[in-house]
């Protein structure tokens, strides 16, 4: 029997289900992150954050008033956990794992009762509300890395057990399984017994730096909020509360955009905010746009070489993805560097290669030229310890070895090539820029390059300074390029500009969109 038809036996309204309170058991936080990105779920609820034990269990302690189950002598560091990276602790009595709450760097003893002072105000609030509702909604959601399927059997016994402690509320339960392979509009959606709804596809995210954990939490909040309302069940002083912190948040939100602007008024965030919007609209409809589209031409393969970040991520702006290379997020301060970079392509990878704190990124001491590892760090972090160097250099090798093959595969084939180099403000402003540039022909041709054209962008005030065009180099120029310390920031430099250019020098065929274009 199809849900909607079960449960209209129990009152409740085909295809919109109406309930007072919506309680998310698990299994993991993003049950709750699913509720409330939903509109389901008002408040914080003890569960929201605590790991592993099955529903009836979850139920078993909110009926019994959550007694011990937080005891301080239980309590013990359970260091990071392997598979969602976060310290925790775990109560060594029942096995039970609380996963955000205390913070590394501290005792147990000095974090307890702060802790154990707002889990009280969450369990007083989940039973006032358990004791108010008539109608109530338990919920888990799977995650990948759940324990296997969960039985509709423990539902049922969860709510039996919620029933006999609040015989005044009607439960039912929600029970999402993710079925790997099936498409949402295909979902299974039945009823195994009396009050239980299960609906199962797939819902794992797909992202290629998406954890094992990873689920679409906006596909399944979206699934929710079509089939599923709830009453508004805050009180004043928590809807206050809930204002007051929203607008914070919101404050601080815009300061930090206003920060990352430069704007120091809101009236100049605006503005900049306005200006943003016409550079936009100029980049699809201006002059220079059309101009692009009217010769443009488009390339089986292109292929960034540096000397930073900027064209890489210029042409993954305008195209939405970028074919790593391995120059196209590396740094190689002008072309001298490049040049004797590109004569030994094959060694770059087994080379020698120093940290460098300051910027980040791997420096390859023979050349000089700098590379992003998957590492990252601030100063409130501070450099990683060295066996997570020496992973991470691990990691870099073997990804410049692939890339090394495949610059000399893209460079040999018959396929028409884009070669991209951003000059330097030290080579565009040297009288032998026409012989630097030379050299860098000649780099590319022993490499084994065949059909191939190199696309040179300097600043406009540059371009006069440049050699004449040729068969196998063009030139074009944007207004300004961005600073060093803002490479990547889209609405700085000349976005129309660059537009513009990869506009007119376009991808015969586009990749799939990818946000994590740093990594191949």
């Amino acid at each position: 029997m199809a849900f909607t038809q079960g449960m209209a036996c129990f009152g409740i309204i085909p295809t919109m289900f109406k309930y007072d309170l919506i309680v998310p058991l698990g299994y993991a936080c993003s049950c709750s992150q699913i509720l409330r990105r939903a509109g389901l779920q008002l408040a914080s609820f003890p569960w929201d954050w605590v790991g592993v034990p099955p529903p009836s269990e979850r139920c078993r302690l909110i009926c019994t008033g959550f007694k011990g189950w937080m005891n301080l002598e239980d309590l013990k560091w359970a260091g990071k956990n392997d598979t969602f990276g976060h310290e925790e602790v775990r109560n060594a009595r029942t096995g039970l794992i609380i996963m955000h709450d205390f913070a590394a760097g501290k005792t147990i003893e000095e974090q307890y009762p702060a802790i154990t002072a707002k889990y009280e105000r969450r369990i007083a609030r989940l039973d006032r509300l358990l004791n108010e509702s008539r109608r109530v909604l338990l919920v888990h959601i799977e995650t990948p890395v759940s324990p296997g399927l969960l039985p509709p059997e423990d539902c049922r016994k969860a709510m039996e057990t919620m029933s006999a402690k609040y015989p005044g509320a009607k439960f039912d339960f929600l029970l999402v399984s993710l079925e790997p392979g099936r498409a949402i509009e295909d979902r299974v959606d039945e009823t195994p017994l009396p009050g239980v709804r299960r609906i199962a596809f797939d819902f794992k995210a797909r992202a290629a730096d998406a954890p094992a954990y990873g689920i679409e939490i906006d596909m399944v909040a979206n699934l929710l909020k079509r089939e599923y309302s709830v009453r508004d069940y805050r009180t004043k002083d928590e809807i206050a509360a809930f204002r007051k912190a929203r607008t914070k948040k919101r404050g601080q939100k815009l300061a930090r955009k206003m920060d990352a602007l430069g704007a120091d008024t809101q009236l100049q965030y605006w503005l900049f905010r306005l200006r943003r919007s016409f550079r936009h609209a100029l980049c699809h409809v201006g002059p220079s746009a059309v101009r692009a589209r009217m010769r443009q031409h488009r390339y089986a393969q292109i292929v960034p070489l540096g000397m930073n970040c900027d064209v890489a991520f210029r042409f993954y702006c305008r195209w939405g993805f970028v074919d790593s290379s391995l120059f196209a997020w590396a740094n190689a301060k002008d072309l001298a560097t490049l040049t004797a970079a590109l004569a030994q392509v094959d060694a770059i990878a087994d080379g020698r290669f120093e940290v460098s704190e300051s910027s980040r990124m791997w420096r390859h001491v023979d050349t000089g030229v700098m590379f992003h590892g998957r590492l990252n760090w601030d100063e409130n972090t501070g450099m990683p310890q060295q066996t997570e160097l020496d992973k991470d250099l691990a990691d870099l090798r073997e990804r410049l070895r692939h890339l090394a093959a495949k610059l000399h595969r893209y460079l040999e084939n018959d396929e028409e090539t884009l070669i991209v180099h951003r000059l330097a403000d030290s080579d565009a402003s040297a009288p032998d820029v026409a012989k630097r540039l030379s050299a860098l022909e000649d780099a590319i041709n022993r490499l084994g390059a065949k059909n191939w054209k190199l696309l040179v962008i300097c600043q406009s005030a540059d371009l006069v300074k440049m050699p004449p065009p040729s068969d196998s180099m063009v030139f074009r120029c944007v207004k300004a390029f961005n600073p060093m310390a803002k490479v990547t920031h889209k609405d700085r430099g000349d976005p129309v500009g660059w537009n513009a250019i990869f506009t007119e020098f376009a991808p015969a065929r586009l990749l799939p969109k990818s946000h994590a274009f740093k990594f191949e």
